[in-house]
C-alpha cells in the first residue's frame, strides 16, 4: 500500500472557526491513503507551533510535517520544541525545512 501526503492546510485562508479544522483534521486522519500533512508556516494561517499539537491531539495516525523557517527561532529552542513534539506524537512528526521564501 502507498501512503500520500497532502499539502492542505489545516485552515483555509480567512478561516477562523477551529470546527472547520477540526472537521477537516478528522477527515485526513480517516482517509486510507492520506498519512501525511503539511503544517506551513506563513503569515496568512494560524501559527504551526499551535496547530501541530492541536491536530495531532485530534487525530490517531495522522503525522504532521511541520515547516520550520531557521532564524526564526534560536536552534537551541527549536530542537526542544520539536523533540517534545515528536515525544508526545510517538514518533508521527516530520520537519520540513524551508529555506527559501518570498516578500
Amino acid at each position: 500500500m502507498i501512503n500520500l501526503f497532502t499539502g492542505m492546510q489545516p485552515l483555509e485562508v480567512g478561516e477562523t472557526s477551529p470546527a472547520a479544522l477540526i472537521d477537516r483534521v478528522r477527515r485526513l486522519d480517516a482517509s486510507p491513503v492520506i498519512d501525511r500533512v503539511l503544517v506551513g508556516y506563513s503569515s496568512i494561517w494560524p501559527h504551526n507551533h499551535a496547530t501541530a499539537p492541536f491536530l495531532l491531539a485530534l487525530s490517531d495516525k495522522l503525522s504532521p510535517i511541520v515547516a520550520h523557517r531557521p532564524g526564526v527561532m534560536s536552534p537551541v529552542a527549536a530542537a526542544r520544541y520539536f523533540a517534545t513534539l515528536d515525544l508526545l506524537a510517538e514518533g508521527r512528526l516530520a520537519i520540513n525545512l524551508v529555506v527559501g521564501g518570498s516578500d
